[in-house]
């Protein structure tokens, strides 16, 4: 038996659709062989949940808020971290401005911080994702901790993303990890990330991670990269991801191909 680990946004799907509808054939394919899929993305859980109901995708493991939130297929967690209330708060005081979008997930809900100096023509699409939008008072007023916080620029810089990141990573670095996906800054509990997570279902699973494929596009994407040879990136992700990975391909139905010959 074998293990696929596939990203989601930009890696199975684009938004709410899939990239290539082959990339579901082969994945039901997979499932016929007696292989097993991990879903590892940065979304949520409630999030994720409505793709797999829609493309009824049988995954055995979702791999949650880049490694915070581990689930099978059962919907029972296998691992769960948090950031605390205190910490959460303090960034999200830091972000907080007329530049930068903050996203907070607290499992119930995924949630977008309105900031009412920004137009909403700036943001574009992106609040249809979430399912809850409230106000920086709530938000700072809140007991709550939660899975994951994003931090984005309002333009989409991802050069600005990039010292995001690092401002967290130093200011924060303590008590969280901070990863680039594009434009985002996925901000988790510290010690999460998709490779760590991997590394506990292949403990879980009793699989060498000979028998482990990975397939992702962006910097969130690269500790998978780091557990197995069999790592997979896209021909146009950026050259620093590409770096690492040791096979480039166009979509995940080549990956699958070449799971199955092997």
């Amino acid at each position: 038996m074998k293990l696929l680990a596939s990203d989601l946004d930009g890696t199975l799907v684009a938004g709410n659709e899939l990239r290539n509808d082959k990339d579901l054939t082969l994945i039901n394919k997979l499932k016929e062989y007696g292989h097993k899929l991990i879903v590892s993305t940065g979304r949520s859980y409630d999030m994720v949940i409505p793709l797999m109901e829609k493309y009824n995708i049988e995954y055995d493991y979702l791999l949650l808020c880049n490694g915070g939130l581990i689930m099978n297929r059962d919907h029972d967690k296998v691992f769960d971290e948090w950031v605390s209330n205190k910490i959460s708060n303090k960034i999200i005081n830091d972000y907080y401005n007329n530049e930068t979008l903050v996203y907070l997930d607290n499992y119930k809900n995924s949630i977008f911080i309105d900031n009412p100096e920004i137009y909403k023509s700036k943001v574009g699409d992106m609040m249809d994702f979430f399912t809850r939008k409230i106000y920086i008072e709530e938000a700072l007023s809140s007991k709550d901790n939660y899975k994951i916080i994003s931090l984005a620029p309002i333009d989409k810089d991802q050069v600005k993303a990039e010292k995001i990141k690092n401002d967290i990573i130093e200011n924060y670095g303590e008590y969280v990890e901070a990863y680039r996906n594009k434009f985002f800054v996925d901000i988790v509990p510290k010690g999460c990330s998709k490779g760590n997570a991997l590394k506990r279902i292949l403990e879980v699973e009793n699989i060498s991670k000979d028998n482990l494929y990975v397939v992702g596009d962006s910097f969130n994407d690269v500790s998978m990269f780091n557990i197995t040879y069999n790592s997979y990136t896209f021909n146009d992700s950026e050259d620093e991801v590409k770096e690492v990975a040791n096979n480039k391909v166009n979509y995940v139905y080549e990956v699958i191909e070449e799971l199955l010959t092997k």
